[in-house]
């Protein structure tokens, strides 16, 4: 499963999830990252439906609500009938956990997480078979995951059900910390990373928040969120403008760069390099590059190798001060 396809079915998983009311296919292809609602109503139907039936084969129980004529209202996941019954797993549904272990490595549920697959394990197969979860998610790449400085999804899910408003201190980029009294309406996956959006009432208009930004604690208030979102709101999600996804190829010496590795989408091993492509936001790919100097060889575009010189300049003028 691509990383695209495991972001689109975590972003329609939340939303069904955190959804007060039943969410129509039109909310669906406008709010939900992941489909193009500039993309035609057969392209959406297609995925949707394919979607759909995927999550209900890993047991994800996705209610379609219907009126008194038998008309279709729109789909939502109830959360008391979401759990873990009865499993008898084949390797196709390990290989699906495998993807959710990763998702959630290092996360505030990491250690959750990998005491129940550790569980499912003993039941299904093998711990030491090419099946195993284990072995599964130990080989791939790419995906996205929640980390543990991402651990305010939690409470922003929360909120987001109960239309409830959060705190919580912002740090942006190259800007100071600031409180920010929130109303969040999604949390979305897009280039592996984790934001939320909704409506902020410090600036009276719709933000979108990286998770990863977020410090301390999300405090999830007795107040009641006043501004629902609408799908004409939502289907314009603006991400931070340093968050923007570049494609970047990278050379590193053999056996270094363990982080960009780890993030690397595609990886050729040649004679006496490697060279990595890697798709991720320009902030993230700098960052990463810097702990990997001086094995890095090359970078492309320019752009981005002119943002990692940059960077170091800076760096050391305020070493230097």
């Amino acid at each position: 499963m691509n990383r695209g396809k495991t972001e689109r079915l975590l972003n329609l998983v939340f939303a069904l999830m955190a959804t007060a009311r039943p969410l129509s296919r039109e909310d669906i292809r406008q709010s939900v990252s992941g489909y193009d609602s500039q993309s035609s109503s057969e392209s959406f139907e297609r995925m949707f439906e394919r979607d759909k039936d995927e999550l209900r084969s890993m047991g994800i129980p996705i209610i379609t609500v219907s009126n008194a004529f038998d008309e279709v209202l729109g789909y939502r996941i109830s959360q008391d009938n979401y759990r873990l019954i009865d499993l008898h797993l084949t390797a196709r549904e390990l290989e699906i956990l495998g993807v959710t272990q990763e998702v959630w490595d290092q996360a505030v549920l990491g250690p959750a997480a990998r005491s129940a697959i550790w569980k499912i394990e003993s039941f299904s197969v093998e711990a030491d078979t090419p099946q195993s979860v284990g072995a599964i998610s130990r080989s791939l790449t790419g995906l996205a995951r929640v980390r543990a400085r991402e651990a305010a999804i939690l409470p922003l899910l929360k909120a987001a059900r109960e239309r409830r408003v959060v705190q919580f201190t912002y740090k942006p980029l190259d800007k100071e910390a600031e409180k920010r009294a929130f109303e969040p309406w999604s949390i979305v996956c897009r280039g592996g990373r984790w934001y939320t959006v909704g409506f902020d009432q410090d600036r009276n208009d719709q933000r979108t928040f990286r998770l990863s930004r977020i410090q301390g604690t999300v405090v999830v208030t007795a107040r009641t969120a006043t501004a629902p979102p609408s799908s004409e709101i939502v289907r314009s999600i603006a991400f931070p403008h340093d968050d923007e996804i570049i494609e970047a190829v990278i050379d590193v010496a053999k056996t270094h760069g363990a982080t960009l590795r780890r993030n690397a989408q595609w990886v050729e091993n040649l004679a006496d390099h490697d060279t990595l492509r890697i798709s991720a936001a320009q902030s993230d790919l700098v960052e990463w590059i810097l702990t990997s100097l001086p094995e890095v060889l090359s970078i492309q575009p320019a752009a981005l190798r002119h943002s990692v010189t940059s960077t170091l300049i800076n760096m050391e003028g305020g070493y230097g001060g």
